[in-house]
């Protein structure tokens, strides 16, 4: 092979090595975004919080209230 085809083989395998990873790139998000699975587990939980801090303070034992 020349020198020449060397070259050009070497620039394809290149080529296809960098188009071909780091497809993940484009799905990047901010940090300061907040998806809606997450707001819909926030509240979830202070939902939770409330009425587990509702039955401390009226004493109720009973844990099938949830």
């Amino acid at each position: 092979m020349s020198m020449k085809a060397n070259r050009i083989i070497i620039a394809l395998v290149m080529l296809m090595a960098g188009m071909s990873s780091c497809q993940d790139w484009f799905d990047v998000s901010p940090k300061a975004d907040v998806k809606a699975e997450d707001i819909a587990e926030i509240k979830r939980l202070l939902n939770e919080e409330h009425i587990y801090l509702m039955k401390n303070e009226a004493g109720i034992e009973s844990e099938n209230l949830l």
